[in-house]
């Protein structure tokens, strides 16, 4: 699971800037949060009092009636009562659409709004407060149904419907103002907060054990010449990209029955080709040729199925003599 697609909204490292690595945008105003090596991957981003960040946007973040994923990893250093990871209001003087990562008596919470402003989700258990140590925390809504997850282990679930999250005004990160003289900040450490408008999860989970990353492309093209029966063939690709710089490996397949099955030539290659053996006593065969960056792995890549020229003696049948 890549993190990163046409799906993800806003996505934060918090390694040393609040570049918003998403799709909705780039404006991230920064409120005094500073940057820490305290992190689940390179950096973290420091909250606290009059510490918080809000995404110059809000069109582009609103979840409506759709799936949605909200995930991050935090590191509480104090209990923060009545603070939130993630909330806006309808508007800029209504009560608030969403509250997500809401911390009260110990507990996480998450609340919801439609359009009325009246909660549809009220106090959804995300877990309980965990002080200096990391936990994985998530949102998702698959449907009709909302779900909450501490390290990948469901907590609850509750039925939805309709829109939700219907703020008008950019969210804040870390910060909760239930009126101009309430101000509550979460403290601690954030990483890796991430929007995706698709539910990532549907049931418990493994937490994620690197920073969200682009997808490697797939190769762009695969070529050979002739295939020999038994003999060796080089068969080369397009190099593919990876977004995030990783390094690119290969793995080289072939069919002989129009791709109804697969058979691997080779994995791990580093090259952009590989010497491959011609399947003997087969009339076709087809290669195809997949990226990895270590982590992900691209779509295929997939030539056309050719026949295979039997070499008997020197004479190659239906193409004359070698």
């Amino acid at each position: 699971m890549s993190g990163i697609d046409s799906n993800t909204a806003l996505l934060l490292h918090l390694d040393g800037d609040v570049q918003n690595a998403g799709q909705a945008g780039t404006v991230v105003a920064n409120t005094g949060v500073t940057f820490s090596d305290t992190a689940i991957f390179g950096q973290s981003g420091l909250f606290g009092s009059g510490k918080y960040l809000t995404p110059g946007y809000a069109d582009a973040l609103a979840l409506g009636d759709g799936d949605f994923t909200i995930d991050w990893w935090e590191y509480r250093t104090a209990n923060g009562d009545s603070s939130a990871v993630y909330n806006r209001r309808i508007n800029d003087t209504a009560p608030y659409s969403t509250l997500v990562g809401f911390s009260t008596g110990g507990n996480v919470q998450a609340y919801m709004a439609a359009a009325d402003g009246a909660w549809t989700v009220s106090a959804l258990a995300m877990g309980t407060v965990q002080l200096n140590t990391w936990v994985h925390r998530a949102l998702v809504r698959n449907g009709g149904t909302l779900s909450a997850y501490q390290n990948g282990v469901l907590i609850a679930s509750t039925a939805v419907s309709g829109s939700l999250d219907t703020g008008t005004v950019p969210p804040d990160i870390g910060r909760w103002h239930y009126n101009a003289s309430t101000l509550n900040y979460f403290e601690g450490y954030i990483d890796e907060f991430r929007l995706q408008k698709s539910a990532v999860w549907t049931e418990g989970f493994t937490p994620p054990v690197r920073p969200y990353s682009a997808p490697v492309a797939a190769p762009a093209s695969i070529s050979h010449g002739p295939p020999y029966a038994g003999k060796a063939l080089l068969v080369s690709w397009e190099a593919s990209v990876d977004p995030d710089g990783d390094t690119v490996t290969y793995t080289l397949e072939h069919s002989t029955d129009g791709g109804a099955s697969w058979t691997q030539d080779g994995a791990g290659i580093a090259g952009t080709a590989y010497s491959a053996a011609v399947p003997t006593g087969k009339p076709t065969v087809c290669y195809r040729v997949k990226a990895s960056d270590g982590t992900e792995e691209s779509e295929y890549c997939t030539g056309a199925a050719v026949g295979v020229l039997q070499d008997y003696q020197g004479l190659i049948v239906g193409g004359g003599t070698r």
